[in-house]
């Protein structure tokens, strides 16, 4: 069975709530039983997303991995702004996914 992979995160440990990760997680699950897909959680947790080195996102350098492996073909971001909201970095991100 394919795998949606679900990538969530807040920009800081104070909007954990207000962005609610739970709610990010509920959305992707969701939409991988729409999808009649299992799903893998990916939880940055309070990590900012202006930051032009990649390196210091630990769960997104992992998953960038193996999307650029083949590994991970399936992607569930609630906002694109999770990934990230360098414009270098997101151009980037985006353009491996898509290729």
């Amino acid at each position: 069975m394919e795998i949606l992979h679900i990538y969530r995160r807040v920009s800081t440990h104070s909007q954990e709530k207000k962005y609610s990760l739970e709610n990010q997680l509920e959305e992707g699950i969701k939409y991988s039983k729409n999808l009649g897909m299992e799903y893998r959680d990916w939880c940055e947790g309070g990590e900012s997303g202006f930051t032009e080195n990649l390196e210091d996102r630990v769960v997104l350098t992992e998953l960038f991995g193996l999307i650029d492996s083949g590994d991970v073909k399936h992607l569930f971001c609630f906002d694109l702004s999770r990934l990230s909201r360098n414009p270098m970095v997101s151009t980037i991100l985006r353009k491996k996914m898509e290729e």
